[in-house]
């Protein structure tokens, strides 16, 4: 004879079926599909902006040293390693850093001294993500180049100077980013793929 006991109803065991897991585990997957290529384009967005924040603060770095301290300073690029502690810089108009100083630091960036040859003045830190980032600078002619002097007044004063740095990504879609440099001093970065309305837009 059967017991009320026997007679009431299971309750299911709490947890996933193996057709619910197998849903669930179909919709993550989409999700990821979607939502990876938007992350990745963010992050090259995101070192594009750090490196141009940093070129343009250097830039604005040497300009207010020239003005504060009443003498000539000037702003170079510098190939990669320079931000390496031991290893000396090579002047580069694609470089991803910067050294300010008051003569040309090629192969003297590791002097530690301020009154030394090259007077140097300071250095950028070392960018995470500069690898997937392309940095091209050029005068006002269109031809690669690697300084800018600035004067007392804080004017450019090299016929050779930059007036043009171009970041971008090394491969994707992320957005192209510019820096400005006027023969007056005056800096600013810009997206030269905006409508000219745009208060971002390059002049």
């Amino acid at each position: 004879m059967l017991s009320a006991r026997s007679l009431r109803p299971t309750r299911p065991t709490p947890g996933f079926t193996l057709v619910e897991m197998a849903v669930a585990m179909a919709i993550m997957g989409l999700l990821v599909a979607l939502t990876v290529p938007g992350a990745v384009e963010w992050v090259r967005n995101l070192q594009i902006r750090s490196t141009t924040e940093s070129l343009r603060a250097g830039l604005e770095r040497a300009r207010m040293d020239a003005l504060k301290n009443n003498r000539s300073v000037s702003y170079w690029l510098v190939a990669d390693d320079a931000a390496v502690p031991g290893v000396d810089c090579k002047v580069s108009s694609a470089g991803h850093h910067w050294v300010i100083s008051v003569k040309n630091p090629e192969g003297k960036c590791n002097e530690t001294v301020a009154t030394k040859d090259p007077l140097l003045v300071t250095r950028s830190e070392a960018l995470s993500g500069a690898s997937r980032v392309t940095v091209a600078a050029i005068d006002a002619s269109d031809n690669d180049a690697s300084r800018v002097i600035f004067n007392t007044l804080g004017q450019v004063v090299n016929a050779d100077a930059i007036s043009r740095i171009t970041i971008k990504p090394t491969s994707g879609t992320a957005r192209e980013l510019q820096i400005r440099v006027e023969s007056g001093g005056a800096i600013r970065s810009c997206d030269p793929k905006v409508s000219s309305s745009d208060p971002r837009a390059c002049p």
